[in-house]
């Protein structure tokens, strides 16, 4: 038989329609900016041969994963938090003369809940030790 796109689908839907076709689903999750749920790609592609008992991979749709609150953290833990997240973000290290701990976190930008895309620039704030100069 020949497959059907299922893309584009919520992934219940697509499931019900392999199912009734005989055939079977493993399901990946990928960060994506489509809606939750939603079936962007199938392998094999639509039109290709299948037999009754295959299997369809289908890879959907998962939300971006929000900024965490790392203020406060020292900034190896920060860094490790958000390598953590699945998300390739681009961290840039702000200095600033601080009387905390020295590479604590002060600030960081985006702002606690965001959600980072692939990319995305990171900027911490972090604690150094110094005088402050004199106005």
């Amino acid at each position: 038989m020949e497959l059907p796109d299922v893309t584009g689908l919520r992934i219940a839907a697509a499931r019900t329609l392999l199912e009734e076709l005989g055939l079977g689903a493993d399901v990946s999750r990928v960060f994506s900016g489509r809606p939750e749920g939603t079936v962007l790609h199938q392998r094999p592609v639509a039109g290709e041969e299948v037999r009754e008992g295959d299997t369809v991979s289908l890879f959907v749709a998962k939300p971006y994963p929000p900024m965490p609150d790392v203020v406060g953290q020292d900034l190896e833990g920060a860094r490790t938090t958000l390598e953590g997240l699945g998300v390739d973000v681009r961290i840039e290290v702000v200095r600033q003369i601080s009387s905390a701990r020295e590479d604590t976190v002060l600030a960081q930008d985006p702002a606690p809940g965001t959600r980072l895309t692939p990319g995305a620039r990171v900027t911490l704030t972090v604690a150094k030790r110094g005088r402050r100069g004199r106005g």
